[in-house]
């Protein structure tokens, strides 16, 4: 039940964290401040959970009307109480949500119910449960927001109960909590090649007047030129391997979440700021020819220390080492595959499907290969 617990308030952090920068009030137009677009994130999570609250609950939210002191009012069940208010700004969230992107299943359900009741759009007032369960709206053939709410409850748990969409859930799920293995499992790997790792993240960017521009093919084409330009070049020697994440933010635009893994043997990672520094600007340099920007993660080291969550820069072979590599696996990366799970970049349709594995979300580098055995002659029997 602990465990549980546990993994119930990593999804809601997830969560927050997967839609805290994309939200803007209308794409192309003013972008929400840091405040609003935070408030935003968290009602993002609100829903999510609302929705999958409603899987497991069969109440109906609004009772048959009944008489009091001040008129007729509807009985209000838990769930009415705790969700009726919240529709409105939910339907305000989705409205900011950019096409760029795939959301989770049930956020999906929750667009397509809404604009089938002709919802989206609406200046819904429903903030005084006492009241406003009762107003009526003829726009929508004359039905009370208690009636609208009920009928939105029963659409969302008819659509979401459905088999084909609770097998995209697990689907979806499984794959997050696979590749959040497979990750961690490859820097393991990694590791297990030098007694000092040094890990650099890296944000790469485009500049603001260029960011509108930018498609997914064409920002992965960089990302494929800035790989590919890696051989024989002496930032990148002694790179043991990458992990690589594509997202669209309403701030950002497209950009990739990058962390790289270096040899400390070869590397000196008590620099390693200014390594992220130069290969930041080889990325606006050379790879974009100005057209882009970085952020230095590894520049805000000694915040992260300060929070005790601090799992990148030099990482040593002992126990001090051991604390930020589990640190690095179990909130860097696994944060980065289950974000996954809520926010997709779409796939261009003009992209072969032969090469739609290549321009997924997220991608790694190679295992390190494992030294061939010389042969010999077997060892005498003692």
């Amino acid at each position: 039940m602990k465990n549980r617990h546990r993994d119930i308030l990593w999804e809601k952090k997830v969560c927050e964290g997967s839609y805290q920068d994309i939200t803007e009030w209308e794409p192309g137009q003013v972008v929400l401040e840091e405040g609003t677009r935070k408030y935003f994130s968290r009602l993002f999570a609100k829903l999510e959970y609302f929705l999958d609250q409603l899987v497991s609950d069969s109440t109906i939210p609004f009772g048959p009307k009944v008489h009091t002191k001040q008129g007729e009012a509807y009985e209000i069940t838990p769930l009415a109480e705790r969700y009726f208010r919240q529709i409105p700004e939910f339907l305000k969230v989705v409205a900011t949500l950019p096409p760029q992107n795939q959301y989770s299943e049930h956020v999906e359900v929750f667009i397509a119910c809404c604009r089938e009741m002709g919802l989206l759009g609406q200046m819904l007032e429903w903030s005084n449960l006492q009241d406003a369960p009762c107003q009526t709206y003829s726009k929508l053939n004359g039905a009370s927001a208690a009636e609208l709410f009920n009928t939105l409850v029963a659409k969302l748990r008819e659509r979401c109960l459905s088999e084909q969409t609770k097998k995209r859930v697990r689907r979806r799920r499984s794959e997050a909590d696979t590749l959040t293995e497979e990750y961690a499992k490859y820097a393991d790997a990694l590791r297990g090649k030098t007694r000092r790792l040094v890990v650099l993240r890296i944000d790469l960017e485009y500049r603001k007047e260029y960011r509108d521009q930018m498609s997914v093919v064409e920002a992965l084409a960089d990302l494929d030129h800035f790989f590919n330009n890696q051989r024989n070049n002496s930032l990148f020697k002694g790179k043991l391997g990458f992990i690589a994440k594509l997202e669209y933010g309403a701030l950002k635009a497209l950009h990739f979440h990058l962390i790289l893994f270096f040899d400390g043997a070869i590397q000196d990672g008590r620099i390693d700021v200014h390594m992220a520094k130069k290969i930041g600007q080889y990325w606006v340099e050379v790879i974009t020819k100005g057209r882009g920007r970085y952020w230095n993660i590894n520049a805000n080291k000694q915040e992260y220390m300060q929070k005790g969550i601090l799992g990148i820069g030099l990482i040593h072979d002992d126990e001090y080492g051991d604390g930020l590599f589990k640190n690095l696996k179990h909130r860097i990366i696994r944060y980065m595959c289950k974000s996954t799970q809520f926010v997709r970049a779409k796939l261009p349709e003009e992209l072969p499907s032969s090469g739609r594995s290549k321009h997924r979300g997220i991608r790694r580098g190679n295992y390190p290969k494992v030294p061939k055995r010389k042969p010999g002659r077997p060892p005498k029997a003692r």
